[in-house]
């Protein structure tokens, strides 16, 4: 008798899908190691935050801001403080004009950062609230006082504050 060689499944279907489904296994195999990972990473995280010191600014804009545009973005947004931004409002600031934001580039930058600081910490930088923008309480504890606020606040009350 005989042994018969079968096709190999390359054969079957062709080199280049036979290689291309292998590349998408593999892929969805680390994606889903990379999400174990992370979330070990978060549990982590929150169970010794109370040892660490709070999570700097530095930190929060490194992770989350990927050109100057984001910077200007996320500076623009901790100005305004509690009131927040409308997408409409931050396309049309004169600090923003130089990049010439559409309000849907607002929002998509906003949501990218966000995705950003969910993936590495598992907090949002910002939510919308009644279609305005406004920074989560976790990004101004992690910044300390707005702008808007130390404009607003007498010198005797700043000093005190810089003292404390």
């Amino acid at each position: 008798m005989k042994s018969q060689k079968g096709c190999s499944q390359a054969e079957k279907v062709g080199k280049f899908r036979y290689l291309n489904r292998k590349v998408d296994r593999l892929t969805e195999e680390m994606r889903k190691l990379r999400g174990m990972q992370e979330a070990r990473f978060r549990v982590l995280f929150n169970a010794l935050r109370p040892l660490f010191a709070e999570v700097d600014s530095e930190y929060i804009v490194g992770v989350v801001c990927e050109d100057e545009a984001d910077v200007a973005l996320l500076d623009y947004l901790r100005s305004n403080g509690d009131a927040g931004i409308t997408p409409s409002e931050a396309s049309a600031a004169g600090e923003l004009r130089k990049f010439r934001f559409k309000p849907y580039h607002v929002t998509r930058r906003v949501q990218r950062m966000n995705r950003r600081l969910q993936r590495e910490l598992g907090k949002p930088l910002a939510e919308s609230i009644m279609r305005r923008w406004v920074l989560t309480s976790f990004v101004l504890r992690a910044f300390g006082l707005s702008k808007s606020d130390l404009e607003r606040m007498p010198e005797e009350e700043f000093e005190e504050k810089l003292l404390e």
